[in-house]
């Protein structure tokens, strides 16, 4: 499945690569026009890790071990095994989203993406690595911080970004 930039459709991305990239590089969001078919009634059956792997498989194609990854992100983190549950409050409901480590909503998110970015990272490796150009003046930092890069030695881009790291200091 391709990402594209919500500003430019002919700025596109792979999942990993967009994982990776955050943003796309004119500053827009990177999107999915191709969702194909979902079965969203039979997700709906699901437990809570059973819906996050099936949603988030169908959205992240290019993550293979998403059953994996959703259980390293959520098991044993959050409160309860529904990470957020509806909760009846008189003739209403309720979405409690403060069940995860740090009682926050975020929680749900923060405690997948380390997961999405640790896979995307080995995937992408050895073929990437970010090149950081720092500017004395902040408001003039180069746009292509984090750019990915071709390697053409074929080291591992952790090595690479340690190496550039250092010769910054």
């Amino acid at each position: 499945m391709n990402y594209q930039s919500t500003r430019n459709a002919k700025i596109a991305a792979s999942s990993t690569a967009a994982v990776l990239q955050g943003l796309a590089d004119d500053g827009g969001l990177f999107i999915t026009k191709d969702f194909g078919r979902f079965d969203w009634r039979g997700t709906l059956e699901l437990n809570t890790l059973g819906m996050a792997e099936k949603i988030l498989g169908a959205l992240l194609p290019d993550f293979d071990a998403m059953h994996a990854l959703v259980r390293r992100a959520y098991t044993g983190k959050f409160e309860t095994d529904e990470l957020t549950p509806l909760v009846k409050v008189g003739d209403r409901y309720v979405l409690e989203l403060f069940r995860g480590p740090t009682s926050a909503f975020k929680d749900v998110a923060l405690s997948m993406l380390p997961q999405l970015i640790t896979a995307a990272r080995s995937s992408e490796t050895p073929y990437t690595f970010y090149e950081y150009q720092i500017s004395p003046n902040y408001n003039e930092l180069k746009k292509n911080i984090m750019t990915p890069q071709v390697n053409p030695k074929n080291e591992t881009s952790e090595m690479i970004l340690n190496q550039t790291k250092a010769s910054l200091n």
